[in-house]
């Protein structure tokens, strides 16, 4: 028996990310109501600090390498952009259909589709970057000895 065609199985095929990322027009969120929204949407899965039961930590995701966390085990759809950056243009786009973006994603959610609501839990995203270092979550650098 033959293996079945996958999406991602083709390195030349254009994820829907690169096809239209160019074009977006992301509208301004609310980082307060995003932590909201965040709360009551995806803390089920995720966590900020640790990696949960489905779904990694998310307080350093903004400008983090695609299917990076070590210790979590990433879709094939997802281990296959690993060269990618969670970006803006690409959480906005993710949260509104994660299955769009990686085909048999095992993320089981429909998505936000209000763009002021998605922008808000981005933007919220984006925040909690700022928080890293001093929440430990990643180590600082060492000083050069």
């Amino acid at each position: 028996m033959e293996p079945s065609f996958k999406p991602y199985d083709n390195p030349e095929r254009l994820t829907i990310i690169e096809q239209i990322e160019p074009d977006i027009d992301i509208p301004d969120g609310d980082p307060a109501r995003g932590e909201r929204i965040f709360k009551a949407v995806c803390t089920s899965c995720h966590q900020l600090d640790t990696n949960g039961f489905l779904g990694p930590r998310l307080r350093d995701v903004f400008e983090r390498k695609i299917a990076s966390v070590r210790g979590f085990s990433y879709s094939p759809s997802m281990t296959t952009k690993r060269s990618g950056y969670w970006t803006k243009k690409r959480l906005y786009l993710y949260l509104k259909n994660p299955e769009a973006m990686f085909p048999e994603t095992t993320m089981y959610f429909e998505g936000i589709k209000d763009p002021y609501d998605r922008a808000s839990v981005v933007e919220y995203l984006i925040f909690l970057k700022s928080t890293v270092n001093k929440n430990n979550t990643k180590p600082n650098p060492r000083p050069n000895s």
